[in-house]
């Protein structure tokens, strides 16, 4: 444990180069939770949004990341050291489900990015898988929304800006019994959520 948060440590150092790199603003960083587990949930629309919002949050983010990417030794590393674990997509892993239910009874945030792509046209995100869902139902633990927001494609010295909004517990979701409807109904408010902080309705 100790060398995972000296890693990362050291590659949170890199969070001035990366705003500077990307000019990147964040408003509503009140709005995370000082402790607790958390879901934060975001719009994808590139590869590195992970590490974007890594670099504004004021807790340790942990995400999921395609396994592909551990494949080379030296990324592997620095992958691991902004907070990622592997994960074969559509497969339903099973070892990347128990680290990220692990991660939240821990009082952790977890990352997740609810579209299951990136979203390469930009604009209003598109449909919530239910994954974030039902992990806030098995763990208590809180939704925060939040948006990456960028017009036209990214590149360095571009302005962006990253929103967080306000927790969402089980009561503002409405998640109640965890059924697959409940958990769409849920899906489909956090992703509203997310659009509204897109939209700059919050």
């Amino acid at each position: 444990m100790v060398l995972k948060m000296s890693l990362y440590n050291n590659v949170k150092k890199l969070s001035s180069l990366i705003k500077f790199l990307f000019r990147l603003r964040c408003e509503g960083i009140e709005n995370m939770p000082a402790q607790g587990p958390v879901i934060l949930c975001c719009n994808h629309n590139a590869n590195i949004d992970p590490v974007l919002l890594g670099a504004v949050l004021n807790r340790k983010l942990n995400f999921m990341a395609k396994y592909e990417l551990f494949k080379i030794p030296l990324f592997r590393t620095f992958m691991k050291g902004l907070g990622a674990f592997p994960v074969h997509r559509g497969t339903g892993d099973k070892d990347a489900i128990k680290m990220s239910y692990k991660l939240l009874a821990e009082g952790s945030v977890l990352g997740m990015f609810p579209e299951g792509t990136r979203n390469r046209k930009g604009g209003p995100p598109m449909r919530f898988k239910s994954g974030a869902a039902l992990f806030a139902f098995k763990t208590g633990a809180a939704i925060v929304p939040a948006a990456i927001i960028c017009k036209g494609r990214m590149r360095f010295y571009k302005p962006m800006l990253i929103k967080i909004g306000k927790p969402l517990d089980a009561a503002a979701l409405g998640l109640t019994d965890g059924s697959p409807e409940n958990l769409r109904d849920v899906s489909e408010r956090v992703r509203l959520a997310v659009a509204s902080l897109i939209e700059g309705k919050v």
